[in-house]
């Protein structure tokens, strides 16, 4: 609320690419006149443009942590709220693969003719068992180096170590794992091996307590398509009688919070070049990245399930500040 409130900043020159089950293109919370386009990577759930069938409403609930709007004065309101969207469905009610992925990241890589005037960021709230050098890392890095960001979620696998999967263990990536509302380390975010730093660093995942109506998970978008029959569901919240928001935890939910801070970011650091008539410097989002690094504020674990700690957006923009 800082950013928004008193630096008027809410990421409306950031496109944010949202690849994942799909998503709800005319949520009232997330209307249609912010979603820049959209694709369907997986054939057998529709035509090219049908991204609005989801199974579980993942992909709606995450765009709504990025970037959801107050609907009827409802108190839920995303990090950015004025990020555009493009929407990608890489996975069907079946999961997805390494290819229908790629592709969609091959897309994202293709919205804009330059990131360096317009910033993009992809989020990739899934993942699964992967080398650090597989053909989707590899992907993901060379995107990383075309000055699009890449937030992945660290993965749902811990307190085991060794759990980060792909392609959140691309060296390249920005791996995201989760706190829950206390702000302590959550005991199904993955961690690295000891030694390692494949969890860039920490945000807000909620508590494990799935389909009840509680406190600890997130509260997000609700795919309208779900909404009938999940209106009388424990986890639903209705607002104004109307069936708009869920309950869900994981690092799914981490990763997004992260996407939309970094949207504040880069259209704060965008700001400041364009008053000096520049675009964004090249690897500019790796400056980013430490400017968060710096900042996090300090949690309690492990440096390889940890990272740089919880993503501070307040102190990374006073950072910003006197750069």
């Amino acid at each position: 609320p800082e950013a928004r409130e008193t630096r008027g900043l809410d990421g409306k020159d950031v496109l944010v690419a949202y690849l994942d089950e799909g998503g709800d293109t005319d949520h009232p919370a997330i209307p249609n006149a912010r979603i820049h386009s959209k694709r369907n990577f997986v054939p057998e759930d529709g035509g090219v443009e049908d991204v609005e069938t989801e199974s579980v409403s993942h992909g709606t609930h995450g765009m709504g942590i990025v970037g959801g709007q107050s609907v009827d004065g409802s108190p839920y309101v995303g990090m950015a709220p004025g990020v555009r969207f493009a929407v990608g469905k890489v996975l069907g009610a079946q999961g997805g693969s390494e290819a229908t992925v790629m592709a969609g990241l091959e897309w994202a890589a293709s919205l804009v003719p330059d990131a360096l005037k317009q910033p993009v960021i992809v989020n990739l709230s899934l993942g699964g068992p992967g080398e650090v050098d597989s053909a989707l890392n590899r992907l993901v890095n060379k995107l990383r180096l075309k000055n699009i960001v890449v937030v992945v979620a660290a993965g749902n696998e811990g307190p085991m170590e060794g759990t980060v999967g792909s392609p959140a263990n691309a060296p390249l990536a920005i791996s995201v794992g989760a706190v829950d509302k206390k702000k302590a380390l959550t005991d199904y975010s993955s961690r690295g091996k000891p030694g390692t730093s494949l969890v860039s660093w920490l945000d807000f995942g909620g508590g494990v307590f799935f389909g009840l109506p509680n406190p600890y998970e997130i509260v997000s978008a609700l795919n309208r398509k779900l909404a009938d029959a999940m209106a009388e569901e424990p986890g639903t919240v209705k607002w104004k009688d109307k069936a708009l928001y869920t309950h869900m935890s994981g690092t799914s939910m981490a990763a997004p919070h992260s996407t939309g801070k970094l949207a504040l970011l880069a259209e704060r650091m965008l700001r400041a070049y364009r008053e000096k008539g520049r675009d964004l410097p090249n690897g500019y989002s790796f400056y980013l990245e430490t400017v968060v690094e710096r900042t996090a504020a300090k949690v309690d674990g492990a440096p390889e399930a940890v990272g740089a700690g919880l993503f501070d957006t307040e102190a990374a923009l006073k950072l910003l500040d006197s750069e």
